[in-house]
């Protein structure tokens, strides 16, 4: 898959996301800005295990054909992946003073996850595939 259908993707999810949140709160409750934050967080997350492209692209083609889909698909690595962007998030809410809601933080953290194993699971569709279970398997 290339970065422009995971991006598509992770922005529809990440915004049937927002506007199935959004009917849950009552008329009289201020707008969240889960909306936005949730469509930018899918995007990134969505698009982060391709990361790897960044030392990837160093060695040469043999590299990238070596190293590209590695560490970064796989379950630990997305799992990684999430912990980062989750934890780059909370670092930023700190920083600008912003108190998340309950739901508000479920959503994000929901999102956080989700993005990169979507990633790698949209990439396991293709014909190239992935190895999820490495290190313990690698088929």
């Amino acid at each position: 898959m290339d970065n422009i259908t995971h991006t598509l993707v992770s922005a529809l999810i990440g915004a049937a996301a927002a506007h199935s949140s959004s009917r849950d709160r009552s008329p009289s409750a201020p707008a969240p800005a889960t909306g936005a934050a949730l469509v930018t967080l899918m995007v990134i997350g969505g698009n982060l295990p391709d990361a790897d492209l960044l030392y990837t692209s160093f060695g040469g083609r043999l590299d990238y054909l070596l190293h590209h889909r590695g560490h970064t698909h796989t379950i630990l690595g997305a799992a990684g992946l999430s912990i980062a962007l989750w934890l780059v998030v909370e670092a930023a809410m700190r920083l600008r003073r912003v108190q998340l809601t309950g739901r508000e933080r479920a959503l994000w953290l929901g999102a956080c996850l989700l993005g990169p194993a979507l990633h790698v699971a949209m990439d396991a569709a293709n014909n190239y595939g992935v190895h999820p279970f490495w290190p313990w398997r690698n088929d």
